[in-house]
């Protein structure tokens, strides 16, 4: 009997390998849908966003505010999130993060005033905190052991694909039929993504890990070499997309390159990005390794280096590139890591991932008002004026050598019929200079081109698209 009991045993694991990953991807697929959903609302403001300044005559203090509000909410959320999910399970926070997404995204449709947005953003930022926390946390637990790798970095190309579909989506279809209609279109998507994760089989976990105390937690996260490695490549990721998203395009600009060009740049950078991305997921466990972060970091560092030495076109546009592919590589690896890391430390990997979103909002927190558009629509500030010396040009005004001469001091010979025909000729001459001033910049700026505002405004961008 003991002997056909364990041949029975023997046979269980190849018998429930297929039926694992058969469930896994049926899982999988709901929390794909709701990170590509998200990433659509969190792209959707950059194209949108000059038309809410507009409408809402909102300041440059509050509109950073606004595409700062997502990001700042992530910082505060992710990491409770993260504790939270470990203890009353992913699938629950999920569905929530999906019902959220949907809320938040009606809110910032239907917004007619800067509190609503805000609001709406802030929640926003909360969900899109739960759904890359519970969410890569639910993709943990369906499916083999070998595949986990897989799966997480899986969301790396999805979330890449949602930040380059994003702007184009909500810009076109806020132009044919108002700024509401995306978003509204958005939240439904996001409630029927929540029903299919609610109706869901419920996944296998491959082990069940005890509650552990917040202490244990953090001497967990503290201890595991795994989970800082992953925390670093992050980081590292987060501020190095600084570079292409403000400065790099604004030099591409001074160097005199057309916006369509520029935007063809980093549209091939978004490219590149999701074919790394998935090429790293394809290799699974075998790239999920702190020595492959490690290459990835030392690559971006020598990639970094390319700015330094030259601000020609083609170096920038070979920078753009090859640092959207050491992004990838970098962001693909860092959540099997930290899934592998709490798994060693004897923790949820909720909490391991929710460390980790917690360190890339901070990056993308930081940065959020550095490339939103710095004025309202039509205004005549510029925002060169706030960037490094040398990446971008400021508004020159033109010097002609003209200008209203300094008043002479009286003197006894101010009476003389020449002094008297001198003043006669200089008032003249200052009425012909205050009605060519009066006659508007067009004029000034024709006869004087290098008086034109060479500063490009732009959008962010998706931190998670490279």
């Amino acid at each position: 009997m003991r002997a056909a009991l364990r041949a029975v045993g023997d046979r269980i694991p190849p018998l429930t390998e297929p039926y694992l990953r058969r469930l896994g991807a049926q899982s999988a697929l709901p929390v794909y849908a709701l990170i590509f959903i998200a990433g659509l609302v969190q792209s959707a403001l950059a194209p949108l966003g000059p038309v809410y300044a507009a409408d809402l005559h909102l300041s440059r203090l509050q509109v950073g505010g606004l595409f700062a509000a997502a990001s700042v909410a992530m910082v505060v959320v992710a990491f409770p999130i993260g504790l939270v999910t470990d203890r009353l399970g992913a699938r629950r926070l999920t569905v929530a993060a999906a019902a959220l997404v949907a809320g938040s995204a009606l809110g910032q449709g239907i917004a007619r005033d800067f509190w609503l947005l805000i609001a709406s953003r802030a929640a926003f930022g909360a969900a899109f905190g739960a759904v890359w926390t519970a969410g890569l946390a639910l993709l943990t637990e369906g499916g083999a052991i070998e595949r986990r790798s897989v799966r997480l970095g899986a969301a790396i190309p999805v979330a890449g694909a949602a930040a380059t579909i994003g702007p184009a989506f909500a810009g076109v279809v806020a132009g044919a039929f108002g700024v509401a209609v995306p978003f509204v279109a958005i939240a439904a998507a996001a409630a029927a993504t929540a029903a299919a994760l609610a109706l869901a089989p419920a996944a296998v976990a491959p082990a069940r890990v005890e509650h552990a105390s917040l202490r244990q937690v953090l001497g967990g996260l503290r201890r595991s070499k795994l989970i800082v490695a992953s925390t670093a490549t992050l980081v590292i990721a987060g501020f190095s997309g600084s570079l292409g998203y403000l400065l790099v395009p604004l030099r591409l600009r001074a160097n005199g390159l057309s916006v369509g060009a520029i935007g063809a740049i980093l549209a091939a950078a978004a490219m590149f990005y999701i074919a790394t991305s998935m090429l790293v997921t394809r290799l699974g466990e075998r790239a999920a390794t702190s020595v492959a972060a490690g290459v990835a970091i030392a690559a971006l560092g020598l990639v970094l280096a390319l700015p330094a030495l030259s601000t020609a076109t083609i170096a920038l546009t070979l920078f753009l590139l090859l640092r959207a592919a050491c992004n990838a590589a970098l962001s693909t690896v860092a959540y099997p890591l930290a899934s592998a890391g709490a798994e060693e430390a004897g923790i949820g990997a909720g909490s391991a991932i929710g460390l980790v979103n917690a360190a890339w909002a901070t990056c993308a927190s930081s940065r959020a008002p550095s490339t939103s558009f710095r004025a309202r629509p039509g205004s005549r500030s510029s925002s060169a004026r706030s960037t490094p010396h040398g990446w971008t040009r400021s508004r020159r005004r033109c010097s002609t050598g003209r200008g209203r001469r300094p008043r002479r001091a009286a003197s006894s010979s101010t009476s003389s019929p020449s002094a008297a025909g001198r003043r006669r000729r200089s008032t003249l001459t200052c009425r012909r200079r205050s009605s060519g001033r009066r006659a508007g910049s067009a004029s000034r700026r024709s006869r004087c081109p290098q008086a034109r505002d060479t500063t490009l405004r732009l959008s962010p961008q998706s931190p998670r698209a490279g």
